[in-house]
């Protein structure tokens, strides 16, 4: 009996401990609490939402022409794409691809949000989102490729790192 009772006592403080700790959803890094994130979503490079049927040739087409007007390039002259609906993200929506990129890609929920960058939005697919993102935490050697076919689409001065598919999670 003697031992149940130090279990059971051992056990409620691990409990209150962990609880203590945890800061009930948030977490605290150098004395400072911050808010504990949790990923609303997936991200995907253009190639891997292609394949997985998450967008289809035609949105391909409309992301390629976005994706060169934002470099004030020309693409497929006479074309003209489907408007970008919604025209502009939210800001919900850009913190929720923000904190998906932190925790998914980075592995790193406990940084700041403000040093992630949404530097493009290529438009709306199905509810699947197209951007270009990137952080100021890490330098990286970019691989440009002069051209990048996806699809039967090419993308030209193109790396794959350049463009991200947000797909929402299903709740």
């Amino acid at each position: 009996m003697k031992k149940i009772k130090i279990l059971v006592f051992v056990s409620a403080g691990a409990v209150l401990l962990s609880a203590a700790l945890c800061g009930c959803g948030r977490v605290q890094i150098d004395g400072e609490k911050k808010e504990e994130y949790v990923s609303q979503g997936q991200l995907y490079s253009v190639e891997e939402a292609y394949e997985n049927g998450l967008i289809n040739s035609e949105d391909l087409r409309d992301i390629a022409y976005y994706y060169h007007s934002a470099r004030n390039k020309i693409y497929d002259e006479g074309y003209v794409p489907n408007p970008k609906n919604p025209e502009f993200l939210d800001e919900e929506t850009e913190k929720q691809i923000k904190i998906t990129y932190l925790i998914d890609v980075m592995e790193m929920p406990e940084l700041e949000l403000d040093y992630i960058d949404l530097d493009d939005y290529y438009g709306t697919y199905r509810g699947n989102i197209a951007v270009g993102i990137g952080d100021h935490y890490f330098g990286y050697d970019i691989l440009i490729e002069p051209e990048y076919e996806i699809g039967g689409i090419t993308f030209y001065e193109f790396s794959t790192a350049a463009i991200c598919i947000w797909v929402k999670n299903i709740s």
